[in-house]
């Protein structure tokens, strides 16, 4: 699990920026003092201004309350969880009522499936 603080993140977020301070309260009106107390943890932020920093910053909320280490964003964490069918196969173990699905069975699978969407799959080629 993540350790740290909000603060912290908050100044490791601010100084990869190269920013001081100053330059980031000026983006919120706050002032340099408020940031610095975010940052020393005398300050717990608000829920709007959680946000406007996530986005700001492009990252999740949780990673700015360190509740994980990972970056991603929400868009980013829908994103990451698709997958093409054929790269999950090949990079999984793929079992069947307690079989494991071989190497020529996951091929099969993959050709049924793109037969099952077949319409769907070249009506998106089509537009793009």
């Amino acid at each position: 699990m993540a350790g740290g603080t909000f603060g912290d993140r908050l100044r490791e977020l601010r100084k990869e920026r190269g920013m001081q301070q100053r330059e980031l309260g000026d983006l919120y009106n706050l002032s340099s003092s408020a940031i610095g107390s975010y940052e020393r943890n005398l300050r717990e932020p608000t829920l709007e201004l959680l946000l406007q920093l996530s986005e700001y910053f492009g990252v999740s909320v949780d990673y700015l309350l360190c509740r994980t280490d990972e970056r991603l964003t929400a868009k980013e964490y829908k994103e990451k969880d698709s997958y093409e069918l054929s790269e999950f196969m090949s990079a999984h173990t793929i079992t069947v009522g307690g079989v494991v699905v071989s190497d020529a069975d996951k091929r099969r699978i993959c050709d049924m499936a793109t037969g099952l969407f077949w319409t769907r799959i070249t009506a998106t080629e089509k537009k793009n």
